[in-house]
């Protein structure tokens, strides 16, 4: 297992919207994360509105949170500020405030935390956690070109022609599952939305991959 992971902000070349970012591969295949692409560019794909009309610029198409229904911000406001930061043989640990990401007046705090640990076959864990002013709804996101499956309520399998990952969640509350093929110029990918069913004022959503 490798993986990568990304904070910065909104406004450098490139972005897409998409603080907290993350790819995770097995063999040679990435079986979760940023998807890349486009191959080739539509014509406005530049312009300002281009992350809402184009899922796969826009924090929509990466797996980053919806909060409140609302994706991340564009511009050097966005920011993903370092929490933590450290790094050993043995385990990695990544924490950052993804708060000013999101332009939703009942947030009061939102931080995104990357455990990886390489012991065994390695494991890569995705923590994120909020308050709000009053309930609010939440929701992360997978999202991946493999064949994947609702194995039951807290766990989905992805599996290529040569690798199986399995996805185990734990969270605050019930969550349900939404899923929507994004396709711009480049091989479709599936957004597999992971969704607190109820709406909360404090909660978190902790995903946890390991090869099958």
């Amino acid at each position: 297992m490798a993986i990568s992971a990304k904070g910065g902000n909104n406004a450098e070349s490139h972005n897409h919207n998409d603080i907290g970012s993350y790819a995770v591969v097995l063999g040679d295949r990435t079986m979760a994360g940023d998807q890349g692409g486009p191959f080739s560019y539509p014509g406005d794909y530049f312009d300002s509105g281009a992350p809402e009309k184009y899922k796969i610029k826009g924090s929509f198409g990466h797996p980053v949170p919806l909060v409140d229904g609302v994706t991340q911000s564009t511009g050097i406001k966005a920011k993903g500020v370092v929490l933590k930061k450290e790094f050993t043989n043995e385990k990695d640990v990544f924490s950052i405030d993804l708060t000013s990401a999101y332009s939703t007046p009942n947030l009061d705090k939102l931080t995104r935390t990357f455990v990886y640990e390489r012991q065994g076959a390695g494991n890569f864990s995705v923590n994120d956690e909020f308050t709000a002013k009053v309930p609010i709804r939440f929701e992360t996101a997978v999202t991946t070109q493999t064949n994947w499956s609702i194995l039951d309520d807290t766990h989905l399998l992805l599996t290529t022609e040569t690798e199986q990952m399995v996805i185990s969640i734990e969270a605050s509350g019930a969550v349900k599952f939404t899923h929507e093929v994004i396709e711009v110029n480049s091989p479709a990918y599936t957004r597999i939305g992971i969704v607190l069913k109820d709406q909360a004022r404090t909660g978190y959503i902790r995903l946890s991959m390991s090869a099958k």
